[in-house]
């Protein structure tokens, strides 16, 4: 496969976006309460990995998990999200309520 000339370029871009187009799925938020995370075996693996975890995988799972409720603070518009950002915050005993 050689170099295309530059007057290819859209035929090219429309290419890739057909193709993307194809492979795109949709995304379904589906909501899930404390009952459906205990008593379905869906996150049984999750649990497990996180169980096997040494103290420095899961120091650095919690660093990310902390760094993204910190940005979605900072970024988002919705103050119901950003309330609940804080919340997970205080969960991991990174902020207090004063």
């Amino acid at each position: 496969m050689g170099y295309e000339p530059v007057s290819n370029y859209q035929a090219a871009v429309d290419w890739a976006v057909s193709m993307a187009d194809q492979f795109a799925k949709p995304i379904y938020v589906v909501p899930l309460n404390h009952r459906d995370i205990l008593l379905t075996g869906r996150f049984d693996p999750m649990r497990a990995a996180i169980q096997n975890m040494t103290d420095q995988e899961r120091g650095k799972m919690r660093r990310a998990v902390v760094t993204t409720c910190c940005e979605v603070m900072r970024d988002c518009d919705d103050p119901e999200i950003r309330a609940d950002m804080f919340h997970v915050l205080r969960q991991l005993k990174v902020t207090y309520e004063s």
